[in-house]
């Protein structure tokens, strides 16, 4: 394994926690990259990796609030989700 293998802003978690990692890390990269490319703006735009590791678990979980939001909204309205 490598030190650095991704650039910064799009590094994946595997990568900036030191575990083991595979192809998965470049759709990782290319996820990041496509977001870039539609909103115009950098996704994770951390200083330094433990910068970079808090803003993408910041925004894992405000998506993982909003997912529990809606299925919360869905269960009220009877539109049952799986």
């Amino acid at each position: 394994m490598y030190a650095v293998v991704q650039s910064r802003f799009y590094r994946s978690p595997e990568v900036l926690l030191g575990m083991k990692y595979g192809l998965e890390i470049d759709i990782w990269s290319l996820g990041c990259m496509l977001v870039e490319m539609h909103s115009g703006a950098t996704l994770f735009q951390g200083k330094r990796d433990e910068e970079q590791l808090y803003k993408i678990i910041e925004v894992s979980a405000s998506l993982f609030i909003l997912y529990q939001e809606s299925k919360c909204a869905a269960y009220t309205y009877g539109l049952f989700l799986n």
